[in-house]
């Protein structure tokens, strides 16, 4: 797997994370800084329809490389609430 970007101090990968996160050892990440769709259908676009938002499996993966995650999350809009 080779990194997208990389310094002394610095490793980005860009991928599927399903498929990066499987190739990491365990508790080898400093961080995960994440932004995945929000899963609110914006615009009826697919890729806020792809489930990875909700997905258990991902998340237990993002913890066993690494025990701190920033994620960006929406709460439900109005349109959600009706």
């Amino acid at each position: 797997m080779e990194p997208y970007y990389q310094t002394k101090n610095c490793t980005i990968f860009n991928g599927d994370c399903r498929t990066i996160l499987a190739e990491l050892e365990a508790n080898s990440v400093d961080s995960i800084v994440t932004d995945p769709p929000y899963e609110l259908g914006f615009m009826g676009k697919a890729w806020d329809r792809s489930g990875i938002a909700n997905d258990v499996a991902m998340w237990a993966e993002c913890l066993r490389v690494t025990q701190s995650v920033f994620d960006f999350t929406a709460t439900p809009t109005a349109e959600d609430a009706q």
